[in-house]
This record gives C-alpha cells, structure tokens and sequence, in this order.
C-alpha cells in the first residue's frame, strides 16, 4: 500500500467520484467550502444508485454510473437555472472560509494517516472489500453472490454506497489491488 495506491485511489476519489459531484454540491452548499468534500461524497452516491442499477437491471457499474452521473449533473443544472439563481443568499465571508478550509483539511488529513499501515482488518475483508467484489463482478455475480447462503455473515444489509466506490476503483485500475479499494473508502470516510 505504497504512494502509488495512495495516487490510483486520489484520482478515483477526486477525478471518477469529485468531478461528477460539483455541480450538485454547489447547487445544495454553494459557496461554502464543504464544496470540496461534499463532491466525492455526491460522486459516491452516484455510484451506489449505479450498483443497484447493476443488480436490478444489468449492464456494468461503470455503465450506470456514467447516465446517473449525466443525469444527476442535468437536473443539478436544471433546477439551477430554474430555481437556484432566484434565491440568492450571501455566502459566508472570505476569511472564515479559509478558516474553516484550513481546520477541515487538518482534520482529513489527521483522518488519512492510517493509510501508512499496511494492515486490513476483518471489517475491511469480510464486508467492505467483499461487497465491492461483488458489486465489481457485475450484474450475475452480484445476484449469485446475494442469493448464497454464506453470504449472510457479512452484514448483507450494508448500503452499497462505500462498496460500489470499491467497486468504481476496481473497474478502473483493476482487481490487482486490493487496497486501492480500502483507501478510498477511508478517503470518503475522511471527507464525510
């Protein structure tokens, strides 16, 4: 779990999980600096709508993900230009959005420095990682998976919110690593 994985799982949060979720996080928080950390947080979500598209519908993660991406960004924009700029309200004042910036990006980075431990624990293999493998495997398998017995152990109620952005990093760097998937769910866990 090297600075290389820290980088893959950067790019999955920031680029394939932040970018899909600015404008709807500027559209709900607006000038507000939890901008920045609302983004992944909307992205991810985008993706846990995508998984149970998988599994109710089919087609890939990556499919899904990419037309509720583009339909969720649309109706952002809609309600924007309908509703959004009628409402103006004053953000807060410059300084104490740094303020606020500076001791948020304090605390996540406080947060992100178990990602220097090489270590999974047993939550990490027996849930997230194994629902993210199964939201990963596409539509068959994830049924499959669902429907075997054995799969009651591992909190089968769990949201697929963190798992689908497994998933989401699986499906672009491959299921070589492992860890890729846990540190981007330590990077949401960091934002929210």
């Amino acid at each position: 779990g090297g600075p290389a994985h820290v980088n893959q799982a950067l790019v999955v949060v920031l680029e394939w999980l932040g970018v899909p979720g600015i404008l709807p996080a500027v559209a709900v928080a607006r000038r507000s600096p939890a901008v920045i950390f609302l983004a992944p947080l909307l992205g991810a979500g985008m993706t846990a709508v995508a998984a149970e598209l998988e599994l109710g519908i089919g087609l890939s993660l990556l499919t899904w993900y990419v037309v509720v991406a583009i339909t969720v960004n649309a109706a952002a924009a809609a309600w924007w230009l309908a509703v959004g700029r009628s409402r103006r309200r004053p953000g807060p004042p410059w300084t104490w959005s740094i303020l606020t910036s500076a001791v948020v990006l304090g605390a996540l980075i406080a947060s992100l420095t178990g990602l220097r431990t090489g270590i999974i624990g047993y939550d990490g293999n027996a849930i997230w990682l194994t629902h993210a493998l199964m939201v990963s495997g596409g539509h068959h398998a994830l049924l499959t998976d669902l429907q075997n017995p054995a799969y009651s152990f591992p909190n089968p109620d769990y949201p697929p919110l963190v798992p689908a952005a497994g998933a989401l990093a699986f499906a672009l760097f491959g299921h070589g690593h492992l860890r890729v998937a846990v540190e981007v769910t330590a990077l949401l866990n960091a934002c929210a």
